[in-house]
């Protein structure tokens, strides 16, 4: 039992992961839509650019969602597998990490 509620617990920290880098995904997405749009006003590239860019940012909005979903899931296996009831009575911490060089 101990080694299922690490894994539900490590399964929690991949699912965060997961969604901090979906978000990071998004943001530059963002970005590259930006620069997309001066080039298209510049006459520099066609429309078409700009659009398949914004459907790259819908499927990433997507994506998040989705990890969101994901997240939401990984808890759900813990709080089961612990017989929590109510899980605003539990609380964790992340492991802090050092930075590798």
């Amino acid at each position: 039992m101990a080694l299922q509620i690490t894994s539900f617990y490590l399964n929690i920290l991949f699912r965060q992961e997961q969604l901090q880098i979906t978000k990071n995904n998004l943001n530059i997405s963002i970005k590259q839509k930006e620069r997309i749009e001066e080039l298209v006003k510049a006459g520099k590239i066609p429309k078409g650019n700009l659009l398949e860019q914004q459907s790259q940012m819908a499927q990433k909005e997507s994506a998040i969602v989705e990890a969101e979903n994901n997240l939401e899931l990984a808890y759900l296996d813990l709080y089961q597998a612990l017989d929590i009831q109510d899980k605003k009575s539990f609380s964790y911490k992340s492991p802090m990490l050092m930075k590798v060089k």
